[in-house]
């Protein structure tokens, strides 16, 4: 079963059920089901620069790999 986040909570930005998600494929992300803001970043998308520390963002690599999971 994929690993669920739970309610943002201080310190624990990304929570560590998803940052194990790092080096899996970007296929995994349709399964979630998130209780925070995110966002899915691929290489050459325009990314805003506001700062949300609870928003979990998933970086995505040119092979389709998830490359980060950061709170910014």
């Amino acid at each position: 079963m994929p690993p669920r986040s739970g309610p943002p909570a201080a310190g624990a930005c990304p929570p560590p059920g998803l940052a194990a998600l790092e080096g899996r494929p970007e296929s995994v992300l349709a399964g979630l089901t998130l209780a925070r803001p995110h966002r899915i970043i691929h290489p050459g998308d325009a990314v805003t620069m506001d700062y949300a520390p609870d928003r979990v963002n998933f970086e995505i690599d040119e092979s389709g790999t998830i490359a980060a999971v950061r709170c910014y």
